[in-house]
């Protein structure tokens, strides 16, 4: 009896210790470490697009999401893991500042068939009218406002123009939040100033903690460490590597699970726009977003190889350390808009399909906008034609030259 009871005992108390760590640290220790002027002077440097401030209310908004809120910030960590390079790759496409992808974690917390109350859908929460302004379908068998690049574009695109209205990012995010009609009240109200902190006393409430909820987001993420913050979660997916491709003619779900071997749970998993198991025709193309060995065999037993849009890594994948990292003794080049990575072509038997060159044997050039990796360097872009058998040239690239490290290498599709 002894026995048992001693065991008991030992079993609620791990429960007990597992469920004081999922709510966090103290509150008073971590608000100790929240006023320390080292962690002020890390939130007033992460960025330099819009007026950064350290307020109270600021504090209180971190410290929630790393004592109460833990656990859902861990989530969302883990949901970052995936999108945040889908969303890095659009915004660097559009030029736009890279910060724009913390937007989407206080719209949807990254989940993209979220709904508000209002009727707000996706990851970047548009109404049906403002998705349909910005060219994204809303139909029963296809509502792209839970399509993640698509929606993705379309967010970007819109917080450009509101941008472009006002010159000032901070201004542009309130819009987003509230509508431009509400912040232009709140300029006129407040003397016609164009400055959020100094408007933000007449804007609607929400949008008054619109941009503390921004700057408090953005510290907790780029500071998760050290906040011992983990991912938390089963992982999005088992894989490291993902690709986009589109899909002119209308395809099932099943369909494309019997081509490319990946269940059909899966495929929904990573396309949530498409509401009824099929991908509907389309002349612009839909996406579809698998694993990336997968999406190679089913655009290779479909002869739609030319479809691929381009591949991407979680965050993890990109992490890995070069000592680490078993890489191809081949320097390889890749046109950025058909990157694939060696691996899944190994295994799928696909390598004749691809053009492997070494530079050091070739008279190629390196276009503007070619992806080059080599040992040494991992993946790099280069914006300038430069001949591939002068290597010396690409000893002199900055470090945010650096475009994306792959544990595999890239190639060039025939």
């Amino acid at each position: 009896m002894n026995k048992i009871l001693s065991y008991c005992i030992t079993i609620c108390l791990f429960i007990v210790l597992q469920n004081s760590s999922l709510e966090g640290r103290d509150p008073r220790s971590m608000m100790d470490m929240l006023d320390d002027p080292a962690v002020e002077q890390q939130v007033l440097s992460m960025t330099d697009i819009f007026e950064l401030k350290y307020t109270e209310e600021i504090k209180r908004l971190i410290l929630d999401y790393t004592t109460n809120g833990r656990r859902s910030s861990e989530i969302i960590l883990n949901r970052a893991n995936y999108y945040f390079p889908i969303f890095e790759r659009i915004i660097a496409e559009q030029n736009l500042p890279e910060e724009l992808k913390y937007l989407s974690v206080i719209e949807s917390a990254l989940r993209p068939t979220v709904k508000s109350k209002a009727g707000a859908v996706g990851l970047w929460q548009f109404m049906s009218s403002t998705a349909r302004m910005y060219d994204l379908q809303v139909v029963g068998s296809n509502d792209e406002r839970k399509d993640v690049a698509k929606s993705t574009q379309a967010a970007l695109q819109f917080l450009t123009d509101l941008y472009n209205r006002y010159d000032d990012w901070a201004l542009a995010l309130a819009a987003y939040n509230c509508g431009p009609g509400n912040v232009n009240k709140a300029i006129r109200r407040a003397g016609g100033v164009k400055n959020y902190w100094k408007i933000r006393r007449f804007l609607p409430r929400e949008t008054r903690r619109y941009l503390p909820k921004m700057i408090a987001t953005m510290y907790v993420m780029q500071y998760s460490q050290d906040l011992g913050l983990e991912k938390t979660g089963r992982d999005f997916s088992e894989h490291k590597s993902f690709g986009i491709a589109y899909i002119n003619d209308k395809t099932s779900f099943e369909k494309i699970a019997e081509l490319s071997g990946i269940s059909f749970k899966e495929i929904a998993k990573h396309n949530p726009s498409y509401a009824y198991g099929y991908i509907p025709s389309s002349k612009k193309g839909n996406s579809l977003i698998l694993p990336e060995a997968y999406l190679l065999k089913y655009l290779h037993n479909t002869q739609q190889m030319e479809n691929l849009s381009h591949v991407f890594y979680l965050k993890d994948a990109l992490s890995i350390k070069e000592e680490e990292m078993e890489l191809p003794a081949e320097t390889i080049i890749a046109e950025s808009t058909r990157i694939v990575s060696i691996d899944p072509l190994l295994q799928l038997d696909l390598m004749e399909q691809f053009v492997v060159t070494d530079p050091l044997k070739s008279d190629l050039t390196i276009k503007p906008n070619t992806l080059v990796w080599q040992p040494q360097l991992n993946v790099v872009r280069l914006g300038k034609r430069q001949s591939l058998k002068d290597m010396k040239a690409l000893k002199h690239l900055r470090p945010e030259d650096i475009k994306s490290i792959s544990t595999s290498g890239i190639l060039i599709h025939k």
